[in-house]
C-alpha cells in the first residue's frame, strides 16, 4: 500500500474496493453506532473522496439520521455482514472505509478520536492523538 494506492475488501472476498488517491483523513470514531456497527469500543475509518474510489461486488445498506439531522448510510457485504464504508448525506462526496478491511491496515495512521463523550473507558485509544467530545465541526473535513 502506497501513499496512492490503497485497496481492501470484505471478509468473505465478494466485495473489493480500491482507491488510487490518498485518504484525506484517518481516525477513530466512539459515536454509539461506530460501537454498535463493529461490535467494540470504535470503528477506525478511513476517509477518500468518492472520485478515487472503485468498488467491485454487491453492497447492502441501512439508513440513519446523524446529529447533522442529514442521513448516513452504512453499506456493508450481504453474505459475511462485513461493514464496507459509510457516506453521509452531509458530505456525498466522500467515503469513509472502515480501517479493517484494508489489505495492509497496519500500515493506517489515525490522526484522531471523535465522540469520545460516549467511548466506554475500556476502549483504549493513543493518548496522544486529538480528541473530540463529538464529531468536529470543519478542524477535519475541511482540510481538502
Amino acid at each position: 500500500m502506497t501513499d496512492t494506492s490503497y485497496s481492501g475488501g470484505c471478509a468473505c472476498g465478494a466485495v473489493r474496493f480500491e482507491m488510487n488517491d490518498a485518504p484525506i483523513y484517518q481516525g477513530h470514531c466512539q459515536c454509539r453506532k461506530c460501537q454498535h456497527m463493529t461490535g467494540t469500543g470504535h470503528s477506525t475509518m478511513i476517509v477518500f473522496r468518492r472520485e478515487s474510489v472503485k468498488i467491485t461486488g454487491t453492497l447492502s445498506n441501512w439508513g440513519f439520521v446523524a446529529d447533522s439531522g442529514q442521513t448516513t448510510l452504512r453499506h456493508f457485504c450481504p453474505t459475511c455482514g462485513s461493514p464496507i464504508f459509510s457516506r453521509a448525506a452531509l458530505r456525498d462526496d466522500l467515503l469513509a472505509f472502515n480501517g479493517g478491511n484494508f489489505d495492509q491496515a497496519s500500515s493506517l495512521k489515525p490522526e484522531a478520536v471523535c465522540y469520545t463523550s460516549t467511548g466506554p473507558a475500556w476502549d483504549y485509544l493513543d493518548p496522544a492523538l486529538p480528541k473530540f467530545a463529538t464529531m468536529p465541526q470543519g478542524e477535519i473535513m475541511e482540510r481538502e
